[in-house]
């Protein structure tokens, strides 16, 4: 039987300089769905996602799982962008982009071919568009901000974004920092990258675009550019 969504609560945090988040709580029902799903997604989609995913990574042991510590996640970040600040002579830099308005953005049809293609079943594909579907239409737009089973949602969407880049890259939930060379130029890498999201249905950032000597981020909830770059 599809799960048949209530409405979402909404707490709305402000950010310094920057639009107020549209943190979501669900529902007791909904909240325990929604975690079964990305459970059984997290454990089909795992073993797909390469080591340049650094923000929740889901780990899964005796039929529970739950999304890495953030400072576990930060030490894998570290170790990402400490290997790509290695030498690597004239022109090396760094792209830094993100997602426009990522996680309102994912509509359900895009959350279905994303599941599908990852190897996540039919049916949890159909649950997915069935909850995703009734929250809209309950006023709350795409993926739920804030539950972990939203996060694992959000590493299936975006894996073929991943996989578009076509150069050392680390990405930050949805902001990414591309390693350039003269093999893998700005324009070729956003373009790949644009192609990808266009198949989405979403847009990159334009403001939050753009290339330095360093590794920065375009901005995330963590902040981890006071860390790591300018």
């Amino acid at each position: 039987t599809l799960h048949r969504p209530d409405p979402i609560e909404v707490e709305v945090r402000p950010r310094p300089g920057r639009p107020p988040r549209r943190m979501a709580r669900l529902s007791e029902r909904d909240a325990s769905a929604w975690r079964a799903l990305g459970g059984r997604v997290a454990t089909v989609l795992e073993p797909r996602l390469g080591p340049e995913v650094v923000a929740n990574r889901a780990l899964i042991s005796g039929g529970r799982w739950g999304l890495e510590a953030l400072a576990a996640s930060f030490r894998r970040l570290e170790g990402r962008l400490g290997a790509s600040r290695r030498p690597a002579g004239a022109g090396a830099s760094f792209l830094s982009t993100d997602v426009e308005d990522f996680f309102p953005s994912v509509g359900p049809r895009t959350v279905a071919g994303a599941l599908l293609a990852a190897g996540v079943s039919a049916e949890d594909a159909k649950r997915a568009v069935t909850m995703l579907e009734g929250w809209a239409a309950l006023g709350y737009r795409g993926l739920p901000i804030g539950p972990p089973a939203s996060a694992v949602v959000a590493n299936a969407v975006l894996r073929s974004v991943d996989q578009a880049v076509g150069a050392p890259f680390a990405r930050w939930v949805d902001d990414y920092v591309v390693r350039l060379d003269t093999e893998h130029r700005a324009t070729e890498v956003l373009e790949r990258m644009d192609e990808a999201l266009d198949r989405l249905g979403l847009k990159r950032s334009l403001p939050k675009t753009r290339v330095g000597l360093q590794p920065g981020w375009a901005g995330s909830g963590v902040e981890p550019s006071r860390r790591y770059g300018p």
